[in-house]
């Protein structure tokens, strides 16, 4: 599932540059499929990592994102913004605010606020 997930990343990059909704749609089969946390943590990890150049315009995904109130979709933009904090922490702590509001629900908090786990990094 990590190779598949690494692919579903690296496609969704590609589309973001020209296709916002197909991009969106690459990840519909993670966001749709029961599948572990930790899948979620490497898709946002390397869109972040991948992202960090154009921070806008990743977040600007981000937010669309969210906007599917799909569980995963807020583990994603929660890992992909631990991924750009060094480039712009306000922007960063400004965005998982705004998510947390509108996720108006217990686990968005939990999820956005969830510290990286200190082995993710062997993920990517």
């Amino acid at each position: 599932m990590r190779e598949k997930a690494r692919e579903l990343a690296r496609k969704c990059l590609e589309l973001l540059a020209s296709d916002e909704n197909a991009a969106l749609e690459t990840l519909d089969p993670l966001l749709t499929t029961k599948i572990d946390f930790t899948t979620f943590d490497l898709v946002g990890q390397l869109l972040g990592e991948w992202g960090r150049e154009e921070p806008q315009k990743l977040l600007a995904f981000f937010d669309r994102l969210v906007e599917t109130r799909k569980m995963g979709g807020y583990v994603i933009a929660g890992h992909g913004l631990i991924a750009i904090n060094d480039v712009d922490l306000p922007l960063s702590f400004a965005r998982s605010r705004r998510y947390i509001v509108r996720g108006d629900a217990w686990y968005v908090v939990d999820i956005i606020g969830e510290p990286p786990r200190p082995w993710a990094a062997c993920l990517l």
